[in-house]
């Protein structure tokens, strides 16, 4: 996303709390209240209509404000607490809301060349006449680094029977705008757990080599700073939503490129000496194992998300909230910018698609917009939760400069190199406040106009 939306949104830092029960014996006067009757009432059974209500509630969910203030939501859209509030809120002024932070998705989950929205594992069919596997080195096509000094990660293929579902074909676009299309040997990897365990190490292994990427394309001055501040917080905070953040950008980037078979062992598949497209000196990875590797990342990156959900519904719906507003931002941040990066190059893949044959291409388009509908409903829910813990509170609005006159709420869990990094971004954002407000109506207004996506 451009720094200005970002910027303007305003989006954040929790010390995690120790949620484990106590095992501490109740003090003398509270056993005393016990025992003579004095203890407080407990709650009666609900009556068969609210036990009813009350499951129906449970069910859909009850409104994020609701939640916040721990208040009985219904089943009314808006809820009668929200309309009770509606016109004498002054903190949380945001509309009644029930969609759950679970449904956000800020990576490529699906395939639309397979025609799945979420992409699933193949199951395949092992050729009975070539029963043996083929060990072959992959690596990933790293920025300025030779082949060579790439690391290399070992898969186990095998040759399978193809169906008609099975596409064995890749395209890839020119300097000149024209196609290459490459149809590939059927081979794949037979064992997907060991799959998984190579690409998790080989992941953990290049995360350092990934960052580096990713950094060589962050131009602007508020990404550049905010995710150097993502990555320091996430160093010291392992268990934030903001180092699963940063795992998933990584992964997907990762996911964006092909391997690249090296080594003897090539499956038969030549080098491409063809120096118009991207793969020129490669040998590229068969589409069918391209398209395993592709989901094990997917599948990998999905649990990470899960991870990164729960911990914001922590913060976000937790006891003094508002003060995890920087962890929250800083997640956002991270998220929404994995999210306007896979919906553009979405839309660019659909696109250099249009030639394939038979419903190849009807799939890509179909399954591409289904895809970019859910980032853009994800980004929303995002924005929603994160307006939601700030409530009526701007934290770029203050004087950073002036501790001692910003919020208490806001500078609480704040180290000293948070608050350096607040004191930068808010001098940038006063210096570049007319720029930032052009950009903001272009993308606005581009967003909203574009009605072939």
């Amino acid at each position: 996303m451009s720094s200005a939306t970002i910027s303007d949104e305003n989006m954040g830092s929790l010390t995690p709390v120790n949620t484990l029960p106590s095992i501490n014996m109740s003090p003398p006067r509270a056993s005393a209240e016990a025992a003579s009757g004095s203890n407080k009432r407990k709650r009666g059974k609900f009556r068969e209509n609210e036990r009813k209500k009350v499951s129906r509630v449970r069910a859909r969910g009850a409104c994020a404000r609701c939640r916040v203030y721990h208040l009985s939501c219904d089943l009314n859209f808006p809820c009668s607490n929200c309309v009770r509030v509606a016109e004498s809120a002054t903190a949380f002024t945001q509309p009644c809301y029930h969609d759950p932070l679970d449904n956000v998705i800020s990576f490529r989950m699906g395939n639309s060349r397979a025609n799945q929205p979420q992409s699933q594992l193949p199951l395949l069919r092992w050729a009975a006449d070539e029963q043996t596997t083929r060990r072959i080195y992959v690596e990933f096509p790293f920025l300025g680094i030779p082949s060579s000094c790439r690391p290399r990660m070992p898969v186990d293929c095998r040759k399978f029977v193809p169906r008609d579902s099975d596409i064995l074909e890749d395209v890839w676009e020119g300097s000149d705008g024209d196609k290459l299309t490459l149809t590939f040997p059927p081979f794949a990897c037979e064992e997907p757990e060991d799959l998984r365990a190579s690409l998790e190490s080989y992941i953990e292994k290049c995360s350092g080599l990934l960052e580096h990427d990713l950094g060589m394309e962050t131009a602007d001055v508020i990404s550049a700073a905010t995710f150097a501040e993502a990555q320091r917080y996430a160093q010291i905070n392992h268990d934030s939503a903001v180092a699963n953040a940063l795992r998933i950008r990584i992964i997907a980037y990762f996911s964006r490129e092909s391997m690249a078979i090296v080594g003897h062992e090539s499956l038969g598949i030549p080098v491409v000496d063809d120096q118009r497209f991207p793969i020129y000196g490669q040998v590229p990875v068969p589409s069918v194992l391209d398209f395993q590797i592709d989901t094990t990342a997917i599948h990998i990156m999905t649990k990470l998300m899960e991870g990164a959900t729960k911990r914001l519904k922590r913060v976000v719906f937790g006891r003094k909230n508002k003060q995890g507003w920087y962890e929250v931002y800083l997640t956002c941040f991270v998220l929404l910018e994995s999210l306007e990066k896979v919906y553009s190059l979405q839309a660019y893949y659909s696109g250099i698609n249009e030639h394939m044959g038979g419903n190849t291409f009807a799939n890509i388009s179909y399954t591409s917009r289904t895809m970019m509908d859910r980032w853009r409903y994800s980004a929303d829910n995002l924005l929603y939760h994160y307006r939601c813990i700030l409530r009526a509170m701007d934290p770029f609005s203050f004087a950073w400069d002036a501790l001692g006159s910003v919020d208490d709420v806001a500078k609480a869990n704040l180290d000293p190199e948070a608050v350096l990094y607040m004191q930068k971004m808010c001098k940038h954002l006063k210096e570049e406040r007319e720029f930032f407000k052009v950009s903001r109506e272009e993308v606005v207004n581009g967003f909203t106009d574009d009605t072939s996506l």
